[in-house]
């Protein structure tokens, strides 16, 4: 009978710690401080860069301002903002383009508008590969 509850008791000692492992597995907290992301919605399209984006960047999706802007002189707002070293390239690409032609660079807080009203024109917001040093940056268009 000794060896009966020692066999149970060393069960029951091994099924705890098993239970326990899992507990913790399941329950451990992510410590992921920092993602890029995406924000769209009706009237604005941005991206937050927080950490170093790989070889392709990473921006906003593409933005059509002369399908966007609801203003005869079809402009869209283009904002920079954060406390991010990081620069942030403004690119657009026109119908026929098979990539995207740098418009311009900024590393600072920005806030401009941006005339794009020629037809099949897009616009995007975009870290390089290797862009990001520090920080995060919230940047791009509203309308």
């Amino acid at each position: 009978m000794n060896k009966f509850f020692k066999k149970v008791l060393r069960a029951i000692s091994v099924l705890s710690v098993l239970i326990i492992l899992v507990i913790g597995l399941v329950f451990t907290p992510s410590f992921s401080f920092a993602a890029n992301s995406q924000a769209t919605h009706n009237n604005y399209e941005y991206a937050t860069v927080d950490t170093a984006p790989g070889a392709s960047g990473y921006g906003t999706n593409e933005v059509k301002v002369r399908k966007k802007s609801s203003r005869q002189n079809q402009q869209v707002w283009f904002s920079i903002r954060g406390t991010g070293v990081m620069t942030v390239t403004l690119q657009f690409k026109c119908t026929g383009d098979s990539d995207y032609t740098d418009y311009e660079d900024y590393t600072g807080t920005e806030r401009k508008v941006v005339d794009g009203g020629a037809s099949g024109v897009v616009w995007r917001a975009i870290v390089k590969d290797g862009g990001h040093t520090s920080g995060s940056k919230t940047f791009g268009f509203d309308w």
